[in-house]
């Protein structure tokens, strides 16, 4: 009788587990997804010490995702995108070399090349817009002009 009420009350604790990490986990990292980039959004229309002071508390917000939703490839582009905002492009560059881990998307891509121009990176950045181009080739008009006949040969 004892072991029938013990076996029970771990299937029960191992449901609400099993539960709470398929379900609870997964709904709060949407919500802080969403909320993150609106803050992200507004952070980019402004200007200045506000600009900086959004984007320092969506970074403060956003690395907290990050390590309860590691798998989650736009909490890494948020990241990014913040640390843009700061001028802080290694480090923006880095996130969106994470996010490449977990997805391939053109817009990765091309984020990354323009952090890698802000670097002085040109090289590698005209790989970056190569690889974002053949995803989606109308993006070859958002290449910066310097690099655009760059990439255009290599496509």
């Amino acid at each position: 009788m004892m072991t029938k009420w013990l076996l029970t009350v771990v299937t029960l604790i191992l449901g609400m587990v099993v539960i709470y990490h398929a379900s609870i986990i997964p709904l709060r990292c949407n919500r802080a997804n969403q909320a993150l980039q609106n803050s992200t959004i507004e952070a980019m229309n402004q200007t200045g010490g506000m600009a900086a002071v959004t984007a320092r508390k969506n970074l403060d917000a956003v690395l907290k995702s990050i390590a309860d939703c590691p798998r989650v490839p736009n909490f890494y582009m948020i990241a990014a995108a913040n640390y843009r905002i700061l001028q802080r492009h290694e480090d923006a560059a880095r996130m969106y070399e994470t996010t490449l881990t977990l997805e391939r998307r053109p817009e990765i891509y091309f984020q990354l090349g323009l952090s890698r121009v802000a670097m002085g990176m040109n090289h590698e950045a005209v790989e970056s817009f190569v690889r974002a181009c053949r995803f989606v080739p109308v993006l070859i008009d958002q290449v910066p002009t310097h690099l655009r006949e760059e990439v255009r040969a290599r496509l």
